[in-house]
């Protein structure tokens, strides 16, 4: 079996085998459209002699991480014609997607899993959890009488104008969370636009620049919240008497927010439809590279400390690293520990939950996933940035 990326002409055996996994159709206007926008050096297969076996894609992104910019593979479109299943094809392409992943750069990678279980054993681990609201029309968010100064403007179709007023509200907020892609016009054209099919309200402050906005689609008497972004309080309560406005249209309105969203909290009563749905998983790939370029919480003294990581499928993360801070606060990370005993042991998944905002180092120790004593835990605390984690798209 040969694992090798695609060729331009081959194109329609990778759509053909994407529309049998997952299940849809494509007119001959979308096949011709996915065509012409085909990156076969970003799809990989596993082949047998002409014949495809399996495939998987790597999407080139950035993500927010500690109010900076980290390079992420995104892994998408895993899929196996059912003769070929339970052979290994899919294990060998994720195995050479983390080769291909550090050599270009991308030190950590996300992916939307089928199975959590078959994931982790290739060393991923969750790193989203979402809260899924369903609210019944009774229940929207009242609308208090004093109205904020500014206005909301109703947009269907894209422009760059529109796109860059979108961006600007969209960094901002997610900015203060861990694992949003940072969005190019590509992005916002194909997935926020063409693929939602959606409207978006934008609401502008008194001085006319964009605070906040909801993407929103209404069918079937539901109205379905892609993204609610507002940053600050003044401008969600807006944005929800906008909402709250099709109350004459629907009988439901459902929404995905961050896991820290208060919404039930701010509720006269906060006995709505709730759920906490587990969303992507997250991989550190190289953990030299991804160490090196981590925004760690600033301090003001030399400190050395020592991590000892398992990694079954990336054996140049299989080791020890030692990390040392001068007092100016630069750090280093050199492979191999100290004179003094290893500090920290854990999986590559944990190592992944705890830097990426997911799980806080206390909470992993307690459940016995990170080996330290009481000290280092309490150091990893201070060093590591308390940040939840957020991705509002889907690949």
């Amino acid at each position: 079996m040969e694992i090798r990326q695609f060729k331009p002409e081959e194109c329609d055996k990778s759509l053909e085998l994407s529309m049998y996994a997952f299940q849809y159709e494509l007119s001959p206007e979308q096949l011709e459209s996915k065509r012409q926008h085909f990156k076969a050096d970003q799809v990989w297969g596993a082949f047998e002699e002409d014949k495809l076996c399996a495939k998987l894609t790597i999407l080139p992104f950035h993500i927010h991480l500690n109010n900076t910019l980290v390079t992420m593979g995104g892994i998408a479109g895993v899929a196996t014609w059912p003769e070929e299943r339970r052979r290994g094809a899919v294990a060998k392409l994720l195995t050479h997607s983390l080769h291909i992943m550090k050599e270009q750069g991308q030190t950590i990678s996300f992916l939307m899993p089928f199975s959590y279980p078959f994931y982790r054993k290739f060393g991923w681990e969750n790193c989203v959890d979402y809260k899924n609201y369903k609210l019944l029309t009774a229940q929207l968010p009242p609308k208090p009488i004093e109205i904020s100064p500014g206005s909301i403007r109703r947009y269907h179709a894209a422009s760059e104008q529109l796109i860059a007023e979108l961006q600007e509200v969209y960094s901002r907020y997610v900015s203060r969370y861990n694992g949003a892609l940072a969005r190019d016009e590509d992005w916002w054209m194909t997935t926020v636009f063409e693929r939602r099919n959606a409207h978006i309200a934008i609401f502008y402050g008194e001085d006319n620049k964009p605070v906040g906005y909801v993407n929103y689609r209404v069918t079937d008497r539901t109205l379905t919240v892609f993204e609610f972004i507002a940053l600050d309080e003044n401008v969600k309560t807006e944005l929800w008497r906008f909402l709250s406005n099709h109350d004459s249209m629907i009988d439901q309105l459902t929404i995905s927010a961050p896991i820290d969203d208060t919404l039930a909290y701010l509720l006269p009563d906060p006995r709505i439809g709730h759920e906490i749905v587990s969303s992507f998983m997250g991989r550190i790939v190289d953990v030299a590279g991804f160490l090196q370029q981590y925004p760690f919480t600033p301090h003001a003294r030399e400190l050395e400390l020592t991590l000892d990581i398992a990694d079954a499928y990336a054996p140049w993360n299989n080791g020890t690293f030692r990390l040392s801070w001068s007092e100016d606060g630069v750090v280093t990370v050199a492979e191999g520990a100290s004179s003094a005993e290893i500090a920290v042991s854990c999986s590559i998944q944990t190592l992944t939950s705890m830097f990426i905002g997911y799980k806080r180092p206390s909470e992993l120790h307690r459940i016995g996933r990170l080996q330290a004593n009481r000290d280092i835990v309490a150091l990893l605390e201070q060093i590591l940035p308390e940040r939840t984690t957020y991705m509002p798209d889907f690949f």
